[in-house]
């Protein structure tokens, strides 16, 4: 005898598309077994892919994808060309900043010399 099968053991998995505005919404939105859903976020750039497998005490998986735009490598180079003389400026204001607390702590070693002098006599 052929009984109808209830469940279909060959059933495509769903995928869905949605925008959202922020992780929470991805994070919460519930999804049914056998499931992928993807959310764009609108505020972020970042994809969200929510998937659940066919069982329905399986635990749902979350990747995060960062979203770029094709020039956007070409952009950051260019940014960071033209701010080499701010880094560089950034670096001399360090070293200056280390040099000071050398002289800081030189003081204070001779002070303290001194005060030692001071106490042996």
């Amino acid at each position: 005898m052929n009984y109808p099968s209830f469940y279909n053991q060959n059933q495509q998995p769903q995928v869905s598309f949605m925008s959202i505005r922020g992780k929470d919404i991805a994070v919460n939105y519930p999804i049914a077994p056998n499931n992928t859903i993807i959310f764009r976020d609108e505020l972020e750039p970042y994809i969200y892919v929510k998937s659940m497998g066919y069982s329905p005490l399986d635990k749902p998986v979350m990747d995060i994808y960062r979203r770029e735009e094709p020039n956007s490598a070409q952009k950051a180079v260019s940014v960071v060309k033209e701010d080499n003389s701010t880094i560089e400026k950034i670096q001399d204001d360090i070293k200056a900043i280390f040099d000071d607390i050398e002289g800081i702590k030189k003081k204070m070693n001779a002070k303290s010399r001194r005060k030692e002098t001071d106490d042996d006599e």
